[in-house]
């Protein structure tokens, strides 16, 4: 019984090495065949303009002397006259059931200038296949192929754009990158803000101003010079007027499109003085809303008091920009004209607002018309019943289909939303009906917190009636989101002009203009929730609800 065992232990052992050697036995291959190698070029001078136009090495089958050896291919690729002891490039190693090699022309001319070769230099080059021999019985075969390659440098995947232009200046650290075509290559485009000043174009950050740069064909201006290793005559682009610029520049074809919109001479207004809500205050003034129709026309809305004015293109340093000042000192606001000083450099004349013409005004700023106008607003009475929040009369406190919704408390004059205790994911609404007739309306709220996180606090004027335990998401207009730049810090004003939100929140930068385009009922909506977050300790506290005609 023990030699049977024996036996068949054996045989086993026979068939899985017969098994195991069949997987490198191809009987296909016995036939008796020289192998051989080619090229598809063999004086090849390949160019940008046909990158991903292919090189290929074809070979034939090696013969295994009818062991019925598997094959495995490895294929290199040195200087002519060299040894192969170490390649310039090895393509294949020891592959099986391959007879051909393609790489593109970007590729390998980038491979050969990273071994040093030089570009625009033809090289003699040999290939060489061998073919090793799964069974070692076998001997190695070789066969090789000579053919000439003339290496480009093929051109940069990256491009930024350098000088005293941008906002980088000539801090080549900081240099703007432009964004390449993901269609086509080679080309790059650039839009944005360029000032008067000078730029060119650059491959490379690096600080040592040692890489590639594109500068200024002068003799055609719709045509770069490619100055490798920044050699070459260092013509700029020159620009005289600021604006918003869109730039194509076409590495292949050494070729340059610009297209010019004129933007205003600022971005960012603000107002300064006794006259304003916020004073004296650079560091934290009331700010103008630049119109999105017209970028050249900018709006405040609000309230003006007696005392005087003026208005500032930047914050933080009484010295640090520029300013808008009344043409003459104590200028009446009835007076369209204004002068732009610089810094401290005065004169430093100040727009005065008297006891009689103190309230509600609509400042335009006008830079086509180099203009300013302060024209009275008179709003009629708070459509918002209880918007004092007296109590809670009036408003209506739904749930949206969540578990839980948030506490509202109406106390000591004021709404105070805070989180539910039992759970930190809760959502609900608050609303009344209004009725509006067509017009523009002025939108204010009163709102303070300590800083929210993973929590929303919409206002809205929707169309539809809310309905109790179901989601409310029409007539977006203002919010505090902390995902979208507002509620994370503690906060505290009107929300019309502290709030935020995307595309989908039709006040943003409005300061509570409204339209309504017809005689209606509206349902102003206050929607709170949390996931997983918070109000803040405190929670959020909201009075002074107003929403009152424009006459």
């Amino acid at each position: 019984m023990k030699n049977k065992i024996l036996t068949y232990i054996a045989l086993f052992g026979l068939l899985f090495a017969l098994s195991c050697e069949n997987e490198f036995i191809n009987h296909e291959l016995d036939k008796q065949q020289e192998l051989s190698v080619s090229v598809s070029d063999a004086n090849l001078e390949p160019s940008e303009a046909f990158f991903e136009n292919k090189f290929t090495i074809n070979w034939t089958p090696a013969h295994n002397q009818n062991t019925g050896s598997a094959i495995f291919y490895t294929l290199e690729i040195d200087t002519l006259g060299t040894d192969f002891f170490n390649p310039l490039l090895v393509l294949v190693e020891k592959q099986q059931n391959l007879l051909s090699y393609s790489i593109d022309y970007g590729t390998l001319s980038a491979n050969l200038t990273k071994k040093g070769l030089k570009q625009d230099k033809t090289y003699n080059f040999t290939a060489k296949v061998t073919a090793h021999f799964a069974k070692t019985s076998v001997p190695t075969q070789t066969a090789t192929v000579q053919f000439s390659i003339k290496p480009y440098k093929a051109v940069s995947t990256e491009l930024y754009i350098v000088g005293n232009a941008t906002e980088a200046g000539w801090t080549i650290e900081n240099a703007l990158q432009l964004t390449a075509s993901n269609t086509h290559r080679g080309i790059f485009r650039f839009s944005g803000i360029l000032m008067p000043g000078n730029f060119k174009f650059t491959t490379s950050r690096d600080a040592c101003w040692c890489g590639d740069f594109y500068t200024k064909d002068i003799f055609n201006e719709n045509k770069i010079i490619y100055n490798q290793g920044g050699s070459g005559s260092d013509n700029q682009w020159t620009v005289t007027e600021r604006g918003r610029y869109d730039i194509t520049v076409d590495l292949l074809n050494l070729s340059i499109k610009t297209e010019f919109v004129l933007l205003p001479p600022y971005s960012k207004l603000y107002l300064v003085g006794d006259a304003s809500p916020s004073g004296w205050n650079i560091a934290n003034p009331e700010a103008f809303t630049q119109s999105a129709s017209d970028p050249f026309i900018f709006n405040y809305i609000g309230q003006l008091k007696e005392g005087d004015l003026k208005i500032s293109t930047f914050t933080g340093d009484w010295c640090g920009g520029d300013w808008l000042n009344a043409s003459v000192p104590n200028q009446s606001i009835t007076s369209a004209g204004f002068i732009i000083t610089h810094g401290c450099d005065g004169p430093d004349n100040k727009w005065h607002v008297n006891s009689a013409e103190a309230g509600n005004y609509q400042i335009t700023v006008n830079f086509k018309t180099n203009s300013i106008a302060f024209v009275k607003l008179n709003f009629g009475a708070n459509l918002i019943q209880n918007g004092e929040i007296n109590s809670s009369a009036n408003w209506n406190v739904y749930g949206v289909g969540w578990d839980e919704m948030p506490v509202s408390n109406f106390t000591s004059g004021k709404m105070i939303i805070t989180n539910n205790p039992s759970n930190t994911y809760c959502n609900g609404i608050i609303w009344q009906a209004v009725e509006v007739e067509a017009g523009e309306y002025l939108f204010s709220a009163d709102v303070s917190g300590g800083g929210m996180s993973s929590a929303w606090f919409e206002i809205m004027f929707g169309t539809t009636q809310p309905t109790n335990g179901s989601d409310y998401t029409t007539g977006k207009y203002i919010a505090l989101l902390p995902d979208n730049g507002c509620g994370t810090s503690p906060f505290s004003g009107n929300i019309a002009e502290i709030g935020c939100g995307d595309s989908n929140y039709s006040g943003v930068g409005q300061n509570g203009l409204i339209s309504f385009a017809k005689a209606q009922t509206i349902y102003f909506v206050i929607k709170a929730g949390t996931w997983d977050g918070t109000f803040g300790s405190n929670g959020i506290s909201v009075d002074n609800i107003s929403l009152r005609k424009k006459y």
